[in-house]
């Protein structure tokens, strides 16, 4: 903006020079005194009023000023003379106007405000009504009860102006409107009289007819595309499957453990912000598109409600009790946001994958959301998928909403049963985490067969662009309503359409760099070849045992070995080498593990000194004072055993500074940087066992107590009290892993004195990102897909703990790890897979329509109303050309071929 700043007064200046009268006078082309000029037109010059009126007589809507000497004041072209005459190409005035019928005073409205007009219809032989002359101009009428008495009209460049903004911003018609106002006179925009009334009537009628249009209705589309519902005038998705239209002819020969990439995922969701409000109807108010858009067509949708009545199997979420523990919001949904509101809230059904709403599958619903409602959405969805193998279906209360369901559909929708076997239910990946654990593994998307990585929450994503339009929206009549959700919502399908192509493009790209990142983290789990044999072999359904599920997913406890446990087999070890007569030094493995507790306290008493500083009270400095005599009396023991047992320490212990025990040195086999040194000192085999004494498991087990407890925390604690604690507890458990994090890193350090590669790939060195992991207590967070788990949850025991100790601790981490890996490389693999048929699919489909529209188009007559369709036709199979292309190209380039074997087909 500096940039901007910077140049202000020349910014300024150059307003004003444009506003700014001629200083001499101008001479119009043709002589006479020019004082007109345009502001439309660019560059305008001035002209005389009789050249001015000439030059627009196809631009009529055009803002004309008139300069007095000191200043430019707005002229209607109307003043000056100007005719706008209908039904004659060059606009000459008809040479057959009867008497009776003088050109008319019109007002027209137009992207630039409102304007004054003279118009003259034509009367010749053959002559069309006004309203076909009028729409042939571009101008739409306010109504076409009386034409000979029209005073007004909106031309069509207003309305469809008005019709994106609407779709882009949200914008109201009275707004709009008033808008116009303003650009027809910025001083008393209140004395201009206002179309609002006649605005909304149009806009509505002009809505309609576009999605007519569009849609293929006007040119018999039905006969083309007979698979389809007769009437529709919905936007499809050109990516999900659909039969006779975008799949290969032998897509059911496609192997079972395959046919995943053509299966169609549905989402069910409610908003409850899309209300209107409980008032008096215009009875005369009609749906335009009744049934034929997105909203369910009214009658039938009412009487399939009297006929379902208040019975318990469909009854409300508030009055039929969840039995997820987890649902506590759905039974305590708040009355108060449904007072004085006739429809409290919509259900939608979309597809999963793309976000694009389903056509005639969104229900008002009365009395918050049953599933009566719910089951009419779902059913007018299903209804196109009746020729599939299979179906999915995402619902943030799945685990209830299925347990009914094939009961419900038999009684209200029998021929669609058998779809509803066919299909899968989940639940979204967002909402999952706010059920029981159980739900975690049984509804997943992450570790059910063929989902890919569909998250089943774009429909979330519907209604925070539509919610923009709430306000104005549950205002309007029933009729009224239907109609603009009905537009908002074909658009929203359309700009995905437009999208789809990049959509996939980055998907898959994206999809095949995090197969291959999956792929190769879960090769790199350390696991025995017995074992994989063991685990390649067992089913990942869920099961129920008692009153939990379980699943291969599903921890039993995560309980690691304990430093004191891998001590104590280290322990047994040295004794049993002491009664064979093996053991170099008796009790060798205590007296490392305690020098090491040594060196651990050590580090914490100077960080506790350096911390506390010059702000120390005297008691925390006789803390410290005692502290550090009984770290003297554990050195001095230490010493006296080195002494004892490795004589050629000695001197060096006598010659070694003991005024700070914090300093001092201990002379572990790590303190010698040489295998020399340590075999000349005799302290080597000493050595070896200290590396066994440096072992990981023991940050893993905090890092797992950590995590255990930050879950309970966020799910189970509520209220001051409780939190507190819950907070202590959390804030003692990251200090604990702060102290091995200390622990494991001096030790690596030693690690590599004692011997080891310092480019090893096992001990690497241990960053604080490396500390984060995928929660193993319960499912994985929203995200988890995407991040890889450090190295330190790939790094295996090594030799430390035994079998028997290390058995539990895999069956409960290794375990779960390893199918959850898995199964994270599997859901990328199949994602994969599935955006490669979609975008094939999406090819098809674009080709198909173009093809489509190419049939339309020979098909219409040679009117001068067929002549438009066709032009239309050939418009719309070159966009679908275009799009099939740049589909196709892609494709190609995410694939990284160029060759056309690669094609879409």
């Amino acid at each position: 903006m500096q940039a901007f700043i910077n140049r202000l007064p020349d910014l300024l200046d150059g307003m004003f020079e444009h506003d700014a009268p001629m200083p001499q006078l101008f001479t119009c082309h043709c002589g006479e005194e020019g004082i007109f000029r345009c502001l439309e037109c660019r560059k305008s010059p001035r002209f005389c009023a009789s050249c001015i009126v000439e030059m627009h007589r196809r631009l009529p809507f055009h803002r004309v000023q008139r300069c007095n000497g000191e200043r430019y004041v707005q002229t209607p072209l109307v003043d000056l003379g100007l005719v706008i005459s209908l039904g004659h190409e060059d606009n000459d005035l008809c040479p057959h106007i009867p008497p009776q019928h003088p050109p008319q005073q019109f007002t027209v409205v137009h992207t630039n405000g409102h304007h004054r007009v003279t118009l003259q219809l034509c009367h010749c032989h053959g002559h069309p009504d006004p309203v076909r002359q009028l729409m042939r101009m571009g101008l739409f009428l306010t109504t076409v009860q009386d034409p000979q008495r029209i005073s007004s009209a909106f031309t069509f460049a207003s309305l469809t102006d008005f019709h994106i903004q609407s779709l882009t911003s949200k914008k109201s018609a009275y707004d709009y409107c008033e808008a116009l106002c303003r650009h027809t006179d910025r001083a008393f925009s209140n004395t201009v009289t206002t179309k609002y009334q006649e605005f909304l009537r149009v806009v509505r009628m002009w809505h309609h007819l576009v999605a007519l249009k569009h849609s293929g209705q006007v040119h018999g589309i039905d006969s083309v595309l007979s698979h389809r519902t007769p009437g529709t005038l919905a936007v499809r998705c050109p990516a999900c499957p659909e039969d006779n239209f975008n799949m290969p002819d032998s897509w059911r020969n496609t192997h079972a453990s395959r046919r995943y990439i053509h299966q169609r995922w549905l989402s069910i969701d409610g908003n409850f912000s899309a209300q209107k409000k409980k008032k008096q109807d215009d009875p005369d108010d009609v749906t335009l598109g009744e049934g034929h858009g997105y909203c369910a067509e009214s009658s039938a949708y009412w009487t399939y409600l009297s006929e379902i009545g208040e019975t318990p199997e469909v009854n409300a979420w508030n009055l039929q009790k969840s039995t997820c523990a987890h649902l506590k919001a759905v039974n305590m949904q708040n009355k108060a946001k449904f007072k004085n509101a006739e429809i409290t809230s919509v259900v939608a059904v979309v597809c999963a994958r793309h976000g694009i709403i389903q056509p005639g599958a969104i229900v008002d619903l009365q009395k918050g959301k049953r599933y009566a409602n719910v089951d009419y959405a779902l059913a007018q969805a299903l209804r196109e998928c009746t020729s599939l193998q299979d179906v999915g279906l995402t619902y943030d209360v799945a685990c209830q909403y299925m347990v009914h369901l094939v009961t419900r559909f038999r009684q209200h929708f029998p021929t669609l049963v058998p779809v509803v076997f066919r299909m899968t239910a989940l639940i979204p990946k967002m909402h999952l985490a706010g059920h029981k654990l159980d739900c975690g593994y049984r509804w997943s998307l992450k570790f059910t067969y063929g989902m890919g990585r569909t998250c089943g929450e774009l429909i979330e994503t519907v209604w925070s662009e539509l919610n923009q339009a709430n306000g104005s929206v549950k205002e309007m009549n029933h009729g009224h309503r239907h109609d603009t959700l009905d537009d908002l919502y074909s658009d929203w399908n359309w700009s995905k359409v437009q999208n789809m192509r990049d959509s996939l493009y980055h998907s898959l790209i994206d999809a095949q760099g995090m197969a291959k990142q999956a792929q190769i983290a879960f090769e790199n789990i350390p696991v025995a070849p017995h074992v994989l044999v063991e685990w390649e072999a067992m089913s990942t359904e869920p099961y129920k045992e008692g009153e939990e599920w379980r699943s291969v997913y599903r921890p039993r406890f995560v309980k690691a070995p304990t430093q004191v446990a891998i001590f104590q087999e280290l322990s047994l070890k040295g004794h049993a080498a002491e009664r064979a007569g093996t053991a170099v030094v008796k009790n060798s493995y205590g007296h490392l593990l305690s020098s090491w507790t040594l060196k651990h306290r050590r580090h914490l008493k100077e960080q506790s000194r350096s911390t506390t500083g010059t702000d120390t009270t005297p008691q925390m400095e006789a803390e410290i004072a005692r502290s550090r005599l009984k770290l003297r009396r554990d050195i001095e023991k230490w010493c006296k055993y080195q002494v004892e047992h490795c004589l050629a320490l000695q001197a060096l212990i006598s010659d070694a500074p003991h005024e700070d025990p914090e300093e001092e040195s201990l002379f572990l086999p790590s303190h010698f940087p040489t295998t020399s040194q340590r075999q000349k000192l005799g302290v080597y085999d000493l050595g070896l066992k200290e590396i066994l004494l440096l072992v990981l498991p023991i940050l893993a087990r905090q890092r797992n107590n950590e995590i255990t407890n930050l879950a309970f925390k966020k799910k189970e604690i509520r209220g001051q009290r409780d939190n507190t604690r819950a907070q202590s507890i959390l804030k003692s458990s990251i200090s604990e892993r702060d102290k091995y994090v200390q622990k494991y890193r001096v030790a690596q350090a030693a690690m590599i004195r004692l011997g080891m590669a310092a480019d090893n790939t096992t001990y690497l060195p241990l960053r604080d990102t490396d500390l984060w992991m995928k929660a193993i207590v319960e499912g994985h967070a929203l995200g988890d897909g995407r991040r890889e788990e450090s190295w330190i949850w790939r790094t295996g025991f090594g030799t430390t703990p035994s079998d028997a100790s290390r058995t539990e601790w895999e069956k409960d981490v290794d375990w779960v790890q390893w199918f959850r890996a898995r199964a994270h490389r599997d859901r990328w693999r199949e994602e994969v897979e599935i955006l490669e048929e979609e975008f094939r699919r999406t090819y098809r489909s674009f080709t198909r329509m173009c093809e489509v529209w190419k049939v339309l188009a020979a098909g219409c007559d040679h009117s001068h109303a067929g002549v438009g369709r066709r032009a239309y036709a050939h418009e719309q199979a070159d966009m679908y050309e275009g799009m099939a292309a740049e589909c196709q190209q892609k494709y190609e380039k995410a694939k990284g071929v160029v060759h056309r074997s690669t094609r879409p087909s």
